[in-house]
Formats: C-alpha cells, structure tokens, sequence
C-alpha cells in the first residue's frame, strides 16, 4: 500500500515537472516569437523604402519621375544629346527658319529659350541668311565635353562644351566658321520636357 502511494507521488512529480517544463518552453518560445516580431516591426518602420512616383502621357504610358536634384540621363546620353541639340541649332534656311527655330525650343528651358532669342536677334544672323538666301548646316568637330556638373538652384546641371563647324551656303558663295558652344544643361520635370533637360544658358564663341 505504501509502495502504491510512493509510486502515486512520483508520478504526479514526474507529471507536473514534465508540465512546468513544457509551459516553460512555450514561454520561452513565445517571449522569442514576440521578440522577433518587435525586431520585424521595428525594421519596416525604420526601413521604409523610398516612394517612387510615376506620371503617365496623354496615351496613358507610365513613366518614372526622377526628382529635379537628380541627373536624369547618364554622361553618355547628355553628350549624345547635346551633339543633336547643338546641330539642330545651327540646320535652318532663309525659307523655313522660323519653324525650324520653333521645334528647336524643346531644347531648352523656358528662360534659356527667351535668352538664346535675344542673343540670335541681336547677332542679326537670321537677316543676313534671309538677305543672302543662305542654307545653314553644322556639324560637330569634336566629342562633347561636360566640364562641370552638380546641383545649382536647387536642379542638377551640367556645363558642356562642344566645338562646331557652321556652314553658310548660297546658289553663289559658301563659307564656313568655327564655333565653341559652352553649354549650361539644367534638369526640368519630364512633364514638361520629354528629356527632362534643357539649356539654361548658351554661349557661342568664334575660334
């Protein structure tokens, strides 16, 4: 009889040791769960990843807006439009200069537009390729040349050179000169501009 009892408490000791162990276990797992969630909240909450925001064209494609403090084309493809910008600049005729003048302003800013307007007024270039009937091509005589570049009021922009050859051509005559183009490209929204850049300043000088 009191074999039975000792085994009877032995039993129930084994019992209630082996419960206190498991719900041991359960807290200790559940304080570890509960801490990783802690950890897992506190990371998203302190690692949220950066908004990306998009507009979308009148055909209702998307595209990624690139904030104004940011360069939106790499080295290579500025310079590569700088060379189309720069030769664009200088094709025109005494017939149709005005429209080719018109689809060269989305090439620039709107105050770098208004400022190369009155420098080609006052150079008076445009009345003496109308008075001489004068076709003007350009070609570039030298690879772009960015020779500064960083955020200046606010948008990213870049100082760019570049060398052309300017071609005068009459039913009689032909002469050519050389020009150094020292370019200020400034970034513009892509809601406005389709190349989120345009010249902000534009320098021609005689070489």
């Amino acid at each position: 009889m009191a074999h039975d009892a000792l085994e009877t408490v032995k039993l129930r000791h084994n019992f209630y040791r082996d419960s206190y162990r498991l719900v041991a276990i359960i807290l200790f797992l559940s304080v570890v769960v509960n801490v990783l969630l802690v950890g897992a909240v506190f990371y998203l909450e302190t690692h949220k990843p950066t908004p990306k925001y998009f507009a979308t064209t009148q055909d209702g494609r998307l595209f990624k807006m690139v904030p104004l403090d940011q360069p939106y084309m790499e080295s290579n493809q500025l310079v590569n439009w700088v060379a189309n910008a720069a030769t664009s600049l200088y094709t025109y005729d005494f017939l149709n200069y005005r429209q080719n003048f018109q689809n060269n302003q989305i090439y620039f800013t709107p105050d770098g537009w208004k400022a190369y307007l009155d420098q080609v007024e006052k150079s008076r270039n445009l009345k003496t390729v109308e008075d001489k009937k004068l076709v003007v091509s350009a070609t570039p005589a030298g690879a772009p040349v960015i020779t500064n570049q960083g955020v200046l009021d606010g948008k990213y922009s870049w100082r760019v050179q570049i060398p052309v050859v300017v071609t005068y051509q009459s039913l009689s005559q032909q002469f050519s000169e050389n020009l150094l183009l020292t370019l200020t490209i400034q970034r513009r929204s892509t809601l406005d501009s389709k190349y989120g850049v345009g010249i902000a300043q534009f320098v021609a000088q005689q070489q």
